[in-house]
C-alpha cells in the first residue's frame, strides 16, 4: 500500500497554529486567577450548546475547557499572584491574552478546515524534550492513538505530519509533532455529528 501525504499549505498554516497553541499552553500558570475565570465560564456553557450560537468568548472558553482540558489542580490558587510578584503576574496575563488570540486565529478556520472532499480529519499532538529520532519513534510506538492511525485498514487516507521544534534555556528543546490523517467518512460519521 502507497502512503500518501496532505502538504496543502493552509492545513499546515492549521496545525502549526495549533501547536502554537499548545506551546504556550506549557507556559501558562494553571491555578492562576485568569485560568479560575475561564473555568468557571466554561462550566456554565451547557454541553449541548451549539457551536455556532457562542459567543467568541465562550468559544474560547469552551476550546480551553474541552481541547486544552483545563484543570486547576490547587484549590488555594497560585502562591505567585500576591503583590510580591507582580513580573508573574503580568507575564501570565500577557499569555493569557496571547491564547486568547491564537485560539480566535484558529478557530476562525475551524469551520472550513482544508481537508480534502469526502474525508474526516483525526490527529493528536505529541510533545517531547528530544530530537533524537530513535527515541521519539520509540516513544510514538507506546501511543495507542498513534498506532491505530498507522495501523488503520482503509485503503484511501491521506497522512499530515507537522512538526515544530523551539529551543529552551539550558539548551532543552521542545519538539511538537502534529500526526493527522485524512480517511473516508462514513455513514456511521453523519450520524454522530447529529
Amino acid at each position: 500500500m502507497d502512503t500518501m501525504f496532505d502538504h496543502n499549505e493552509e492545513l499546515m498554516h492549521q496545525l502549526r497554529l495549533f501547536l502554537e497553541i499548545h506551546e504556550l499552553w506549557r507556559q501558562i500558570d494553571p491555578d492562576s486567577p485568569s485560568a479560575s475565570r475561564v473555568l468557571e465560564g466554561y462550566r456554565e456553557i451547557p454541553n449541548d450548546y451549539p457551536r455556532e450560537q457562542m459567543t467568541d468568548q465562550q468559544k474560547f472558553f469552551n476550546f480551553v475547557g474541552r481541547i486544552l482540558n483545563l484543570r486547576v489542580w490547587n484549590r488555594y490558587g497560585s502562591p505567585f499572584f500576591d503583590s510580591g510578584y507582580k513580573d508573574y503576574a503580568k507575564e501570565q496575563d500577557r499569555l493569557w491574552k496571547s491564547l486568547e488570540r491564537l485560539c480566535h486565529d484558529f478557530q476562525k478556520k475551524e469551520d472550513s478546515f482544508p481537508i480534502k472532499r469526502g474525508k474526516k480529519f483525526s490527529g493528536l499532538p505529541v510533545h517531547f524534550c528530544t530530537s533524537d529520532q530513535e527515541s521519539i519513534r520509540q516513544y510514538l510506538m507506546e501511543i495507542n492513538e498513534y498506532k491505530q492511525i498507522i495501523d488503520t485498514d482503509e485503503e484511501d487516507v491521506f497522512y499530515t505530519i507537522e512538526c515544530r521544534i523551539l529551543g529552551r534555556l539550558g539548551g532543552i528543546l521542545s519538539v511538537w509533532l502534529y500526526v493527522g490523517i485524512q480517511e473516508p467518512q462514513r455513514e456511521t460519521d453523519f450520524d454522530e455529528e447529529l
